[in-house]
């Protein structure tokens, strides 16, 4: 029985409206055969020989179902060691995400704007690949090797002048990674860091600007946020 890559210019006379119909009759081809599929789609025009076949209506005729693996998109999660600069200048935060830039919108308070908590250009991600662990050594490395310069979480619980104790409401308590700051003058040295100590010949880093400019994955609620970000995208 041959095997398909590529559906013929004819579809074996099925309508095929989309990609996914496309996947689905490929996978329909390749498990029973060029001869039966035409069989099937011959005996389903015979009953409506007004127009072609759908595809669904040849798997439910052959009681058949397309594995999702077949048609729907793999997944392969792309880690980044991320730098996130407050808008201030004072601290920055070091952490590991195969969600960038998403990771950034936890650290937002409600209707705030990402570029009045962050700075978009100087907030950047190293790509280190699809191993997990390798990009958690990094971060590791980076906590270690500045571990002098760190400083505490923008979110804390601070004392008044009227001995009322509060939180700071920089973040949301909700944000975690308390114990992942730094102070903002260590910016320059951690990116040096990060950039010799990837493993890569060119370390691609991506800013907070492009991947927030580029994000489709933004929640819903955050999509104004996005439109109005302070400054331009050029």
């Amino acid at each position: 029985m041959s095997t398909f890559m590529v559906l013929p210019d004819d579809h074996f006379g099925v309508f095929v409206e989309n990609g996914m119909d496309e996947q689905r009759l490929l996978w329909l081809a390749n498990a029973i055969g060029e001869q039966k599929l035409r069989l099937a789609v011959e005996k389903a025009c015979k009953k409506y020989p007004e127009s072609k076949p759908f595809v669904s209506k040849l798997l439910k005729n052959l009681r058949l179902t397309v594995p999702v693996a077949a048609y729907a998109p793999v997944t392969i999660p792309v880690y980044r060691v991320y730098v996130l600069f407050l808008a201030d200048g004072s601290k920055l935060k070091v952490g590991m995400t195969g969600l960038w830039p998403s990771r950034a919108y936890s650290f937002l308070q409600l209707r705030q704007e990402m570029g009045n908590l962050f700075d978009l250009d100087r907030s950047t991600a190293l790509l280190v690949g699809s191993d997990k662990k390798q990009a958690l050594s990094l971060e590791t490395d980076v906590k270690r090797r500045f571990a002098t310069r760190k400083a505490p979480s923008p979110w804390q619980i601070v004392a008044g002048e009227d001995g009322i104790r509060r939180e700071s409401t920089q973040i949301p308590y909700g944000a975690g990674g308390h114990q992942e700051w730094f102070w903002g003058t260590a910016y320059d040295d951690i990116l040096a860091f990060l950039s010799t100590n990837d493993g890569q010949n060119f370390p691609s880093f991506l800013s907070l600007r492009d991947a927030l400019y580029h994000d489709i994955r933004a929640p819903n609620d955050m999509q104004d946020s996005i439109m109005n970000i302070s400054g331009n995208f050029s």
